[in-house]
């Protein structure tokens, strides 16, 4: 068990309550996204999550192990416990659990304001970049907040509310696949009896500056083709332009180390981006506005009452472009969790707790083209269309180009919960409704 000190004190690089989870024993990674998962050989699909006794988990993905729909920051939690053995049965569904208690406000005022930052200014570039001779990875990371608890009647009513927000940004190198000169004309060349390889292969057919080199075993010079005239339906250039919309928009090949080397090849740039989300939001470095708020009354001695609520707003990038000036996706999720509890001293040996719990989660994934921002309207208007009726092209030489085509659509999942525990056994009814579409 963690309780409150050791909450606030323990160093969390990313400020997750989660993060914790790994300090205890028995408790390993594994599962989807090499989260939290593996407690005392329990399978991750076993593991559940409680705020407040409540299950907080993505129940859709059910796969990935300590998680909670929302980000769970420190100041939000007085105590963590994690039971890596089969929990009882008043706790609720899981072979093993990671149980959480929020922070409620005292007859006291109290509050903070924090901010930290991660930043790589100092860090030492990585082996592939040393390698490549090119600038290290950048990424800047800003976290701040405030909290604030006290009462609204003294004795009686409390409240705690807390922000927390954060901002992510990075620069990294990347590699996106494109055509050689000779092979945007429809000319491909090849070496006869081998197979083309880029300049770090076993058997290069070319240098790191894209220069033909004769490679073991070919059979012949540098030899070439034309891919028109070939087929009697294909005499040249598909008619609709897109294809040469795609070419004058392709940068030229700066790095011969992927591709075949002779007809593809790569572009190698640097890009500034936002950090690309996933479906169970166990990024660490999404654009994230995070709200809470407690509520705790207390009727008597016998009969209190609190209400707990979350809502979260994620924005993070869904894919990006491989080449400069593409169209990436757009993600967003809207996830939130309402508790409600009521406990009751009903007689000095009877202790009753009603409790009520939703769990929300809301995914919305846009591509390149559904963009909400100027760009969307902007990569939509550049589609080929049949019919007036556009499409996404996907060619087999660069099948990601400059405007993503990935998937699409809304998603989410409502998982309403009730729970009625006396004489320390328990109950537990979980509905989950999963909604969704796409357009492919």
């Amino acid at each position: 068990m963690l309780p409150d000190y050791k909450v606030t004190d323990l160093p969390l690089g990313g400020r997750n309550v989660i993060d914790l989870v790994g300090t205890m024993s028995g408790v390993q990674r594994g599962g989807r996204d090499n989260t939290f998962a593996i407690f005392a050989g329990n399978r991750s699909s076993g593991v559940t999550t409680t705020r407040d006794g409540v299950s907080v988990n993505d129940t859709r993905h059910n796969d990935v192990g300590a998680m909670a729909v929302t980000y769970t920051s420190p100041d939000l939690v007085e105590e963590v416990r994690v039971i890596a053995s089969p929990a009882d049965a008043e706790l609720g569904r899981g072979t093993a659990q990671v149980q959480m208690a929020t922070r409620a406000g005292t007859n006291q005022f109290r509050g903070s304001l924090f901010w930290t930052n991660r930043n790589s200014a100092l860090d030492a570039s990585n082996w592939f970049n040393n390698f490549s001779r090119i600038d290290k990875d950048y990424s800047n990371r800003n976290q701040f907040g405030g909290r604030l608890g006290g009462p609204i009647i003294k004795n009686k009513t409390f409240f705690f509310f807390l922000y927390d927000g954060q901002r992510f940004a990075t620069r990294d190198t990347v590699v996106g696949n494109v055509l050689t000169p000779q092979a945007r004309q429809g000319i491909f060349r090849y070496f006869p009896g081998v197979q083309s390889g880029n300049a770090v292969s076993n058997n290069p057919t070319v240098d790191l500056a894209g220069n033909p080199v004769t490679p073991r075993g070919a059979s012949g010079p540098l030899s070439s083709f034309s891919v028109f005239g070939r087929d009697p339906l294909r005499p040249g250039f598909d008619t609709s332009g897109w294809v040469q919309l795609a070419l004058s928009r392709m940068p030229m090949p700066n790095d011969y180390t992927v591709g075949d080397g002779l007809n593809t090849a790569g572009i190698r740039w640097t890009r500034h981006r936002r950090d690309i989300d996933n479906n169970q939001g166990t990024s660490p470095n999404t654009n994230r506005d995070n709200f809470n708020l407690r509520l705790d009354h207390n009727f008597n001695s016998n009969n209190k009452l609190f209400f707990t609520g979350t809502r979260e707003w994620d924005i993070s990038d869904l894919q990006i472009a491989p080449w400069p000036g593409g169209y990436g996706g757009y993600f967003r999720r809207r996830p939130s969790i309402l508790t409600a509890s009521l406990v009751s001293t009903l007689s000095p040996r009877i202790v009753n707790e009603f409790r009520f719990g939703q769990r929300r989660q809301v995914l919305i994934a846009l591509s390149g083209f559904e963009r909400p921002d100027r760009r969307g309207p902007e990569a939509f208007s550049l589609l080929p269309r049949n019919n007036k009726i556009p499409y996404v092209p996907k060619t087999v030489e660069f099948t990601e180009n400059f405007i993503f085509g990935g998937f699409n659509g809304t998603r989410g999942n409502d998982a309403p919960r009730w729970s009625h525990h006396a004489f320390k056994v328990g109950g537990e009814l979980g509905i989950t409704k999963a909604l969704g579409y796409t357009n492919q």
